[in-house]
Formats: C-alpha cells, sequence, structure tokens
C-alpha cells in the first residue's frame, strides 16, 4: 500500500525519523503560525514528534513509497480531534496532499464517532479554502500573546481570587454569556456541566490549548468585592522546562473590571507554582479573542508581546446536518 501514488496511511513506530523531518521541513503547518521568525514561534510551540502520547494519531500520504505529507490528531478527553499539524512537501500539488489528509481524517472522524473535529491556523486563503471544502467553518479569532521569563508584578491588593468550586458552574455560564457573542456561544454549546469542571482546570477551547503540556491547572474565582464575581483565571504550569514548554494564563473578566489586576494575580500565581516545579525561565503564553479586545493593551503593558494570530475553525456533522451554513467568523 505504501508504494501507492498518494495513499494515505496511519504512521508507523519506522516512520518517525521521517516524520521528524518532514515536520522540520514543512512550512504550511496549519495548527500555529510561523511568524515572526526571530521569536522562533512555530519552533517554541510546535510539539516535537518525540513526545507523542496515547490520544495522538498521525496519518501519513505518501508517494511511490516516500512520505510526502502528514497530518496529526490530539484527541481530548470528551473525544473531539484537533488538528495540530498538517504539513507537506515534495514535488506533488501539496494543495493536494493537504487535502487528501484532511479528507481521511473527515472519514475517519465519522467512522469512529468523533462528534468534533477544530483547528487553529492562520487566516489566509489557502487554509480558509482548504477548510471550507471540508466542510469546516470559522467563528472566532484569537491573538496570541507571549510573555518572556520575567519578575511578576506586584500582586494587587484591589481584587481578591479564591479557588474554584463545583457550585461556581451557574456564575460562570452567566458570566461567560455576558461576555460572548451568541454566535460563539452557539457554536461552542457549553453545558453546565463543562462549566461545573473548571474547578479542575477545564476552560474553553483555545488555540494553544492542544499544544501545551502542562503538569498543573488551577482555576481561581475573583472578585472586587465580597459575594460577586469579577470573573476567573485559569493558570498552568509546564510540566517540563527543558524543552521551554510555556506556561498558560486564561482571563475571563466582566468588562467592568481592571484586566490589569487580574493579570498581575495570575503572573504571580504562575511564578509561584513554576518556581516550586523548577521551570520559572520557561515564557507565559495568553490569547486573547477577538471580542475581547480589552485584554490586549493590559498584557502589552504587563510585557507580552502579540506573536501571532489565529481563526478557529470547527466541524461538527449534527450542526452541518441542521444548519448547513452555520456562523461567520466574528471578530
Amino acid at each position: 500500500m505504501s508504494s501507492e501514488r498518494g495513499s494515505v496511511r496511519l504512521a508507523r513506530p519506522t516512520d518517525l525519523p521521517a516524520l521528524a523531518a518532514l515536520s522540520r521541513a514543512a512550512r504550511h503547518s496549519l495548527g500555529l503560525p510561523l511568524e515572526p521568525e526571530a521569536l522562533s514561534l512555530y519552533r517554541l510551540f510546535r510539539v516535537p514528534l518525540g513526545l507523542l502520547r496515547a490520544s495522538d494519531l498521525i496519518w501519513v500520504s505518501t508517494d511511490a513509497g516516500t512520505i510526502d505529507g502528514l497530518v496529526r490528531i490530539d484527541a481530548d478527553a470528551h473525544g473531539d480531534w484537533s488538528i495540530v499539524e498538517l504539513d507537506a512537501i515534495g514535488s506533488r500539488d501539496q494543495r493536494e496532499v493537504r487535502m487528501s489528509l484532511i479528507d481521511r481524517v473527515v472519514r475517519e472522524a465519522g467512522r469512529r464517532g468523533v462528534p468534533r473535529i477544530h483547528v487553529a491556523c492562520a487566516d489566509v486563503h489557502e487554509n480558509t479554502e482548504l477548510l471550507a471544502a471540508s466542510g469546516f467553518r470559522a467563528y472566532a479569532d484569537e491573538t496570541i500573546f507571549l510573555r518572556h521569563a520575567a519578575p511578576a508584578p506586584a500582586r494587587p491588593t484591589a481584587m481578591q481570587m479564591r479557588p474554584l468550586h463545583a457550585s461556581d458552574a451557574h456564575d460562570l455560564a452567566r458570566a461567560y454569556a455576558q461576555t460572548t457573542p451568541a454566535s460563539v456561544l452557539h457554536v461552542e454549546d457549553f453545558s453546565l456541566r463543562d462549566w461545573g469542571q473548571a474547578a479542575t482546570g477545564w476552560a474553553p477551547r483555545a488555540s494553544i490549548s492542544p499544544a501545551l503540556r502542562l503538569g498543573e491547572s488551577a482555576a481561581f474565582a475573583l472578585s472586587t468585592e465580597p459575594g460577586a464575581l469579577a470573573g476567573w483565571l485559569l493558570a498552568g504550569v509546564a510540566s517540563e522546562s527543558g524543552e521551554r514548554h510555556p506556561h498558560a494564563l486564561r482571563i475571563f473578566l466582566r468588562p467592568d473590571v481592571d484586566p490589569a489586576l487580574a493579570i498581575a494575580l495570575g503572573l504571580n500565581e504562575i511564578g509561584d507554582r513554576a518556581t516550586a516545579r523548577g521551570n520559572s525561565g520557561n515564557p507565559v503564553l495568553a490569547v486573547v479573542r477577538g471580542y475581547e479586545a480589552g485584554l490586549q493593551a493590559p498584557l502589552a503593558a504587563a510585557g507580552f508581546l502579540p506573536v501571532g494570530h489565529v481563526r478557529l475553525y470547527l466541524r461538527e456533522s449534527r450542526v452541518r446536518l441542521t444548519a448547513p451554513a452555520l456562523l461567520p467568523a466574528t471578530g
């Protein structure tokens, strides 16, 4: 089968050297942005092929026995798939190679009962065209921010932070609905059970979610006055130190709340936990969706740099059957 032109098959252990070489050489992965080169964003965030997990699936495209493309899937706890890498090299039409790989993923997802397929990619014509042809719809945009290792700001006293509890689910769902466009809420379709898991480190999906290797995640409720939920944050600490795996900060706030206070609290929490794990020198990632523009300036003031812009796509069979014209992308 591997000698047939244009065939697609599951990767084998013996393919790993070829896949590592392809991953380094290719420049078309959908998963995360490649620029700016000076920050080595692609090399920093792409998960090395040697760090495969049990939830990873890789299909390869072959041309006359030579691997000329790969698609890598991460499966989450809900059974959803995320395309985290899609590469093609060689003399064949690379769009054709990538299309054949995505087609295989879509067929396999249907066969295995996968409810949703996610992908985050640069908003360029070739990606939009490729994903639209495969039934994906865009629903949100994100800016990825990076903060290199630096001391955290002074811990503020005007905002209090406590660990989230499962009993906060109703308040979290209500707060999220107040700040998120209805079109995005419809696509994400979170249940109260999902929000009940926020206390264990669950958070709405972001472009960086599948690539992170976090050793621990902790979620905290934020308040500026007793009994009122001002927002919440997720502090994630990387499991590795030598690979420069990034920590992660997610912040969800009411529009009337000062983001600088939450950012300072989050950075202090990450700094304390990272120091205890021995990887305080790792960078910190944060993502801001287009409709959360109020977070961008405070993140920049806290030392974060915008290093990439991506669009979030989703393919869900149930929604496509009932509403083929799903939704346009939202800010």
